[in-house]
């Protein structure tokens, strides 16, 4: 798989779990190698979607700067395309745990650090580009000191992103999950591409499924629950929405097509 990875981090105890972090043009992406387990998902990769919080962190530049980092005892922080989110080191029964999102923000970040008790946060807030940008003035590189408490009054958690943009889709074949908990108003949006899709293909049903234990389906003899089913046809230009309920979260979330075809799936969470 090739695309915009920038990050890979892990532990060897613990659990054994190897982190790599990228994004493609649908979200970023979190994938996740997890030591030996009974439930023969020991020694693959699995792959997790979340929000992107800013379009202005898909420049190739912030290739540079995305990291995940233990910052404090037995506690990782990962900044990604504008969002900080809280993970554990922890890994077992093939699946990782207690992924949340913390606070969304505009900082450039180049990296961070725990020292001597203080959260540091390296800052790169304005850069003339040798004097290609006239108006940014004095570059801001100086350090940021505070507490890692401090990054929950940052701003509220929001992002967009999505499992499929034009994807050719198989039936039946759920997509990867996508991160749900931890926000507050959410909205989906499904558009069939009819013209991209198999000829005669006129209707469509996507169905919703949710995990509210956390751990994505992965252990053993836990199923996804059924939320959902929307329909894709003419009647709504092969296009409709559908508004998670006021104060509805799961921990993750996926979709599954009852047939072959192209489409896009994309949240919006604010």
């Amino acid at each position: 798989e090739e695309t915009a990875f920038v990050e890979v981090a892990g532990r060897g105890n613990f659990g054994k779990v190897i982190y790599a972090i990228g994004w493609d043009s649908r979200s970023v992406i979190l994938k996740t190698y997890v030591g030996d387990d009974e439930t023969g998902n020991a020694g693959k990769w699995i792959t997790y979607r979340l929000p992107k919080a800013s379009h202005a962190y898909d420049h190739l530049w912030q290739t540079e700067w995305p990291r995940l980092r233990e910052v404090e005892t037995e506690r990782y922080l990962l900044d990604v395309h504008g969002q900080f989110y809280e993970l554990s080191p922890l890994g077992w029964a093939g699946s990782t745990w207690g992924l949340r999102p913390v606070s969304r923000h505009l900082r450039m970040i180049p990296d961070f650090t725990s020292y001597r008790g203080f959260l540091v946060l390296g800052g790169n807030q304005v850069s003339p580009i040798m004097d290609n940008n006239l108006v940014t003035g004095q570059p801001q590189s100086g350090l940021w000191f505070g507490k890692t408490d401090d990054l929950w009054s940052f701003g509220k958690p929001q992002g967009w992103g999505g499992v499929w943009r034009k994807t050719a889709v198989n039936r039946f074949i759920a997509s990867d999950p996508y991160l749900m908990t931890g926000f507050d108003k959410k909205i989906l949006h499904l558009t069939l591409h009819q013209e991209l899709s198999p000829p005669g293909t006129e209707s469509v049903s996507v169905e919703v499924y949710v995990d509210y234990l956390g751990t994505a389906g992965h252990t053993v003899n836990e199923e996804w629950a059924f939320l959902t089913s929307i329909l894709l046809n003419s009647s709504n230009r092969y296009y409709e929405y559908f508004i998670f309920p006021t104060g509805f979260s799961a921990h993750w979330v996926r979709l599954v097509s009852r047939y072959d075809c192209t489409l896009t799936a994309y949240f919006h969470y604010t």
